[in-house]
């Protein structure tokens, strides 16, 4: 059986694509007869991935940060090698730099090129956007940007990310909020700071609010708590904070894909209050409109917050089957499955 090279950009603890791309090859390295590994351009999360056995290797060139010619082109020769020397047969990436790096290096190899696609692309790169052999989406909006983008129904799978962890009988904290994610501006994320400073000042003590990540824009998000009022927490324990909080608050005001990270808040037993994101639908179909509020409107968050505050126990009966159904439909055993049946497809 060939051998499997995953290529990301960087592994960072509260990062979508880093939490998927754990989870699938944790999974799948369980399963695939043959050897499964990870290359990355650094991140502050790499050693769990080296404690999974996956054989993990770390090159700043492959780092979409450092991005410049010189690397560009140390980057292909490097993955063309390891290709050559680790019998790879499929290169899978994560992103589209290192799509097209995983592309130019193949090319003289033979190895296919598979690039799962964990968002959307708004504008024109310098580099293709989608430059594989064959693509994966992550939902239906995803998929439906790569056929508007004229990649043929032949080289395109669904395949929904999953879930590895559900919180069973986890006691939750009565009027606590959470925000995680990466901090950058496209996050929203000083929309919850704006609003849970306006909750607090009207309600003094009675909720908690907490915010876990890491990112360029933390600095400026602690200034902007401490000039509204130091009414959030920033915190490090991103699964424990999950676990004991009774909402989460995804206030993102990005061209979202699919966020693993509102995915495990659902399986964790949050209720989760988000911005009405493009592909917002796929996890909250209606009614679930309550709970949904206008990306970059802190008036709007501030509502939804004190509404599902108000609601909590109602709310919590009235989607407690959804809760399984997303459990259901977003599965670590469909994932591994889906994508062993594309690798064999491919390479047969």
């Amino acid at each position: 059986m060939k051998n499997i090279l995953h290529i990301t950009n960087e592994l960072n603890k509260v990062d979508g694509v880093t939490n998927h791309v754990y989870t699938l090859l944790k999974s799948l390295s369980a399963v695939y007869d043959g050897k499964i590994f990870i290359l990355a351009g650094g991140g502050n999360h790499t050693d769990v991935f080296c404690g999974t056995g996956i054989k993990t290797v770390i090159d700043t060139t492959l780092n979409h940060k450092n991005r410049n010619l010189r690397n560009f082109a140390a980057a292909i020769n490097f993955v063309r090698k390891f290709i050559k020397d680790n019998g790879i047969g499929i290169v899978h990436s994560h992103n589209h730099y290192a799509a097209n790096i995983a592309r130019y290096a193949a090319g003289v190899s033979g190895a296919l090129t598979v690039q799962t696609n964990h968002g959307l692309f708004p504008d024109r790169g310098r580099l293709k956007l989608f430059n594989a052999g064959f693509h994966i989406a992550l939902n239906s909006r995803i998929y439906g940007h790569l056929k508007d983008s004229g990649i043929p129904a032949g080289r395109m799978r669904l395949i929904k990310p999953g879930i590895d962890f559900v919180f069973q009988n986890v006691r939750k904290e009565k009027n606590t909020f959470l925000a995680a994610s990466r901090f950058s501006k496209e996050k929203g994320l000083d929309k919850y700071i704006v609003a849970a400073n306006s909750i607090e000042k009207k309600y003094p003590g009675k909720y908690n609010f907490y915010l876990c990540g890491e990112g360029v824009e933390e600095s400026s998000l602690n200034n902007l708590n401490s000039e509204k009022g130091r009414a959030v927490q920033f915190v490090d324990d991103y699964k424990k904070y999950l676990a004991q909080s009774e909402f989460f608050v995804f206030p993102s005001e990005a061209k979202e894909g699919m966020p693993t990270v509102i995915l495990e808040a659902v399986f964790s037993g949050c209720l989760v209050l988000t911005s009405d994101y493009g592909g917002v639908s796929d996890i909250f179909p209606k009614p679930f409109d309550e709970l949904i509020f206008k990306a970059g409107d802190s008036d709007e968050l501030e509502k939804s917050m004190m509404y599902a505050s108000d609601n909590s126990e109602a709310l919590k009966t009235r989607y407690a089957n959804h809760r399984d159904k997303v459990i259901a439909g977003y599965s670590v055993e469909n994932m591994v499955r889906e994508h062993l049946e594309l690798y064999k497809e491919i390479l047969d």
